[in-house]
């Protein structure tokens, strides 16, 4: 199946013709995701890690979730992005985007079991997002709706 050509530096794109293009499919926690690579070990434990290509719409939130592993987001393409992060009663918001100059980073670690979410500063953003060891469902918490950690703004 051939996607469609795109360019993401071009921040006029539809987010529609991104997701199609990526060929993204709903995540759990808000936004569009693919996962491209999982280390499989051959005694069949958990990996080292794994990698998705992850896009989050205007209007469209990483809601508030935690894993059992250390994350890191990367910066890949369109507006830029507001990491909120909380752990131990302390929230840090980071700015992913293309403009170090602006005090954008280009990526932000979350450590183990660190709530974090997320939100596009404009049409859409793409980023990549690293899990070490290897993502698994079951070591993925999802707060519920409303919900927002000791120490984190409303």
């Amino acid at each position: 199946m051939t996607r469609p050509a795109i360019d993401l530096r071009n921040p006029d794109l539809p987010a529609d013709a991104v997701r199609e293009a990526l060929a993204l499919s709903p995540h759990p926690e808000g936004g569009w995701y693919r996962e491209l690579w999982r280390d499989t070990p051959p005694d069949g434990g958990r990996g080292t890690a794994t990698t998705i290509q992850f896009l989050l719409a205007r209007g469209e939130r990483s809601h508030w979730h935690r894993v059992d592993a250390a994350e890191i987001w990367c910066w890949q393409g369109g507006a830029p992005l507001r990491l909120r992060m909380a752990r131990d009663g302390v929230e840090e918001i980071v700015i992913l985007g293309p403009c170090p100059g602006e005090g954008h980073l280009q990526q932000a670690v979350v450590p183990v079991m660190g709530w974090q979410a997320a939100e596009s500063l404009g049409a859409w953003s793409v980023v990549g997002c690293i899990v070490a060891p290897a993502f698994q469902f079951s070591g993925f918490e999802l707060a519920p709706p409303g919900w927002v950690p000791e120490g984190a703004a409303a």
